[in-house]
C-alpha cells in the first residue's frame, strides 16, 4: 500500500469511527424518556409569591433533570405554546387527563407536575427579631408526580422540603417581613429540587422499561370500528395473534384533602380483548368480554 492509499484508508477509518460514535450517541438519546415539566400549582401559598415561585421551581427542575443525564427535557417555550393553544393557563393544577393530552401533543412519555405546598416563614424564640430575640426560618415544600402519557397513571410520586435562615429581614421594616426574591426562593427550594430530580433519575431505567414494554407492555386503544378494536402497539413491540389484553378506563383522581395533591387515579377494568391480527405498529382485536371500548382506553396484557 503506497502513502496515498494509506492516507485514504486512515481517512475512511476516521469517517467510520465518527459515524459509529454518532450512532451510539443517537441510540443513547433514544433510550432516555422525553419529559415535559408543566407549571406547578402554587395556589397553596401566598398569591403575591405564587407566580415567582412557580417560575423559579419549574426552571430549577428543568436544569436538574438535564444535569442528571437521564432525561430529554422539552423547552419551556414549547410547553407554554401548547398550553396556550389548548386554552390552559400557566398556574398549575393540571389534572392527569389534561397532562396526558398535553404530553401527547408534545410527544413526551412523561409529564412532571406537582404542587408547591409550602413557602412561608416560621418564627421561633421570644422577643423582637430586630434585636436578635427570635429566629425566622424560610420553609418550602414540594409534592411532585410523574404521569405516564401512555396510561395516565402516576409512575413516581414524592415530597421534599427544605428551610433556610439566611434570607433578608427588612430593617425596622416599614411593614416588616421578609424579602421574597428569586434568590431566597432558590435557596430554600434548590436542595429539594435536586433531591427529587436525583430520585427520579434513579428510577428512570425502571420507568423506561415499564413504558416501553420491558416491565409489561402498555398500549392504548387507538380506534374502534365495528367489532374491530385497534391498539397502538404491534409486532414491533412483541404483540402476537392470540394475546389477550385487559382494558382499563381512567377515572376520578384521588386527592389529598389537606394539600389537594393527586394521590392516585382510578383505573376501572371494563373488559378484555383478544388479538386477531398484528401489523408492525398496530394490532387488531375483538372483544372477549365487556363492551363499550373507546379510543384512549388503556390495554395491558392479561395475567
Amino acid at each position: 500500500m503506497d502513502r496515498n492509499q494509506l492516507k485514504r484508508a486512515v481517512a475512511m477509518a476516521g469517517v467510520f469511527l465518527a459515524a459509529a460514535g454518532s450512532m451510539t450517541m443517537v441510540a443513547a438519546q433514544e433510550k432516555k424518556p422525553r419529559i415535559a415539566v408543566l407549571p406547578f400549582d402554587s395556589s397553596h401559598i401566598s398569591s403575591s409569591h405564587a407566580s415567582l415561585s412557580t417560575s423559579v421551581v419549574n426552571g430549577m427542575f428543568e436544569t436538574q433533570l438535564v444535569k442528571t443525564g437521564k432525561f430529554i427535557v422539552i423547552e419551556r417555550k414549547r410547553i407554554e405554546e401548547v398550553l396556550k393553544e389548548q386554552g390552559l393557563g400557566l398556574s398549575g393544577a393540571v389534572d392527569a387527563s389534561t397532562a396526558v393530552k398535553v404530553g401527547k401533543i408534545l410527544g413526551v412519555e412523561l409529564i412532571l407536575t406537582g404542587d408547591i405546598t409550602q413557602l412561608g416563614v416560621r418564627e421561633s424564640g421570644g422577643g423582637s427579631s430586630m434585636f436578635g430575640g427570635s429566629k425566622r426560618t424560610l420553609e418550602g415544600a414540594l409534592d411532585v408526580r410523574l404521569i405516564s402519557t401512555e396510561t395516565a397513571q402516576i409512575v413516581f410520586a414524592e415530597v421534599a422540603q427544605n428551610q433556610d435562615s439566611s434570607f433578608k429581614i427588612r430593617a425596622f421594616g416599614v411593614g416588616g417581613g421578609v424579602d421574597f426574591d428569586e434568590t431566597a426562593i432558590d435557596k430554600v427550594f434548590r436542595p429539594a429540587v435536586t433531591e427529587l430530580a436525583n430520585k427520579m433519575a434513579g428510577e428512570a431505567a425502571n420507568i423506561v422499561s415499564t413504558q416501553r414494554g420491558g416491565g409489561g407492555l402498555v398500549a392504548k386503544i387507538a380506534n374502534v370500528v365495528g367489532a374491530s378494536i385497534y391498539i397502538n402497539k404491534g409486532a414491533g413491540e412483541g404483540v402476537k395473534v392470540g394475546d389477550v389484553f385487559e382494558i382499563f378506563r381512567t377515572g376520578q383522581e384521588i386527592r389529598d384533602p389537606d394539600t389537594g395533591a393527586v394521590l392516585d387515579v382510578e383505573q376501572t377494568l371494563i373488559g378484555r380483548i383478544i388479538i386477531t391480527e398484528v401489523k408492525e405498529k398496530v394490532a387488531i382485536g375483538r372483544a372477549q368480554s365487556g363492551a363499550g371500548f373507546q379510543s384512549g382506553d388503556t390495554a395491558k396484557p392479561a395475567s
